[in-house]
């Protein structure tokens, strides 16, 4: 779900996610920190897990804000119980530095390309075995 999403008509989303988090599905928040949402939407909206914006992540080895943004964000989801996800993790030195900062998973073409479904099935069948 993204931030702009919810913010179209945020009772609905609100009724219809919270419908979703009690059958048991967890809830993204994607693309966190481009769009309209504010801090009382991460309070009310049962999500999960917050997606990082790749526009921070990638520019955190050589901008100091955005490496302040990333580990404000990361530290702020932690305390709040939820699940980070960097966006844009170009290379291993941004792996590293969104590891150490205690982000839980990493994507982007440091992992792999886009790619469709039948070679994402046939590349982990491989790697699996």
């Amino acid at each position: 779900v993204t931030e702009t999403g919810i913010m179209n008509d945020l009772r609905l989303s609100m009724d219809i996610l919270t419908r979703f988090r009690l059958k048991g599905f967890n809830l993204s928040i994607d693309d966190f920190g481009t769009g309209n949402a504010m801090y009382e939407h991460l309070r009310r909206i049962p999500f999960n897990e917050l997606k990082i914006d790749q526009s921070f992540v990638s520019k955190c080895l050589e901008q100091k804000k955005a490496l302040a943004i990333v580990e404000q964000t990361i530290s702020l989801a932690r305390r709040l119980g939820m699940e980070t996800v960097a966006e844009g993790v170009e290379s291993k030195a941004i792996e590293y530095v969104v590891c150490a900062l205690g982000c839980n998973v990493g994507q982007g073409y440091f992992y792999s390309r886009p790619m469709p479904f039948d070679n994402m099935v046939q590349r982990h069948w491989q790697v699996a075995t």
